[in-house]
């Protein structure tokens, strides 16, 4: 999967640099491109001819280097003629601006003493600076060293600006396509979302052809929507038990959101008399809330959020608000007793029960769990983890350079993030979802 561009040699036949290959004096120059990356429909692992190398030591710089295929003359750079000497510190890469963008993984400079690896994984479009893979603090870098990270970050700052939301996270300032390549997610990953993307649509169609010609019945019918994709695991059965119900609200997203009962909400006017049945036996209502049995989930959140379809001529639609009573039973499993699917109380606002019908009793379920995605995907999930972790990303760049432990530490788990969030805010909300949010 990778080719590699050679200012000399070829790899050895082990994958080892062999030093013997290296004149006294001299090094060698090896770049990793990735293979198997592309942009814009095209493969850029053979770009290298439109690029140039510069290394850095500490006595001074090489002038640019033309870098040719591998397989071609060997071209050495005697750091004694140039005037370089000392330790390696920084190569500069640059790409002729009419070039398509190259995606280099590394940079390997080595001598008869030591190979030094230069960790690059970026897109070259301009100039980039690269240091070695040794993490290394400011205070502790060459003076050269702390000049160049000082006119980097001033460079990041540039593209990594702020903007403030009222009651959010500050956040990146730009938009998905003011990212710079490296924040971009290769073709190869965007075939991968397209790919998904057709196969749920392909689905999804063969699901509206089939409902021209038949009815829904019942339940299991649900089944029948999966043509091309796989039924989820909790399918067929499994997924209407009150048992199941329990069970994923404390093995998933929810589980933050669960309250104990110290006493039955006003707005939710559940008695005794109607979850008899489900409770130990010679047990009340208050007697369970007393041994911490009792549970709430309260989606008070979304009570009155405008809801509709992507475009403006779709039909209104409508989100639950409900509040789920859980109850752990003599089993030791949590199950639901009691659901009320409005914060309001009244008779046109009943509150369910396992009693109730099977279709009825499921409904409920189902405006729960709806609620609950809808919470979960706007608060929990792109508020705590996306916008919360946002402002870091930002501070990151601009106050870290590429070779400082921490960026090192966080940059790995911060990929593609802000293409994502960029992405979100501009087709996923609107701004009854940002006051959500706040």
């Amino acid at each position: 999967r990778e080719v590699t561009l050679l200012v000399n040699t070829a790899w050895s036949r082990m994958g080892c640099f062999l030093s013997k290959n290296v004149p006294q004096g001299e090094f060698r120059i090896e770049i990793v491109s990735s293979h198997s990356k592309t942009y814009q429909g095209k493969k850029t692992a053979h770009h290298g001819q439109a690029a140039k190398v510069r290394l850095h030591g500490t006595e001074g710089h090489t002038d640019w280097i033309a870098l040719k295929e591998g397989g071609k003359d060997a071209t050495f750079v005697d750091p004694m003629v140039v005037g370089l000497s000392g330790t390696v510190w920084q190569v500069d890469l640059v790409q002729k601006t009419d070039s398509p963008p190259w995606f280099v993984e590394k940079v390997l400079v080595v001598s008869d003493d030591e190979t030094i690896i230069f960790p690059c994984y970026q897109w070259i479009v301009e100039k980039v600076n690269l240091r070695p893979s040794a993490a290394t603090i400011p205070q502790k870098d060459l003076a050269k060293a702390q000049q160049s990270r000082k006119a980097g970050l001033e460079k990041k700052k540039g593209i990594y600006q702020w903007e403030q939301w009222e009651g959010l996270p500050s956040i990146f300032s730009g938009t998905f396509d003011s990212l710079p390549l490296s924040e971009v997610w290769s073709d190869n990953k965007a075939h991968d979302f397209q790919d998904t993307t057709m196969e749920v649509k392909k689905d999804f169609m063969l699901d509206l052809l089939a409902g021209v010609f038949r009815v829904w019945d019942d339940f299991d019918d649900y089944e029948d929507l999966f043509h091309t994709l796989s039924l989820p695991k909790v399918g067929t059965k499994l997924w209407k038990s009150d048992v199941e119900f329990g069970r994923q609200k404390i093995q998933g997203a929810p589980l933050n959101q669960i309250r104990r009962v110290e006493a039955i909400p006003q707005n939710f006017p559940v008695t005794t008399e109607m979850v008899k049945e489900f409770l130990r036996k010679d047990k009340t209502l208050e007697s369970e809330i007393e041994d911490h049995r009792i549970y709430l989930l309260d989606y008070a959140i979304v009570d009155g959020l405008p809801c509709h379809g992507p475009k403006e001529k779709l039909k209104q639609r409508y989100q639950a608000a409900p509040l789920v009573l859980l109850y752990v039973n003599g089993d030791d499993n949590l199950v639901p007793i009691a659901i009320q699917l409005n914060q309001i109380p009244g008779e046109d606002n009943p509150i369910f029960t396992p009693h109730d019908s099977e279709a009825d009793w499921m409904m409920a379920k189902i405006f729960s769990n709806n609620a609950e995605f809808a919470v979960h995907q706007i608060s929990e999930h792109f508020l705590k983890t996306h916008l919360a972790t946002e402002p870091i990303i930002v501070a990151m760049h601009r106050n870290l350079s590429s070779n400082h432990p921490l960026y090192k530490l966080m940059h790995p788990h911060f990929r593609y993030q802000l293409a994502i969030n960029c992405l979100a805010r501009n087709r996923l909300l609107v701004e009854a979802c940002l006051t959500l949010s706040s």
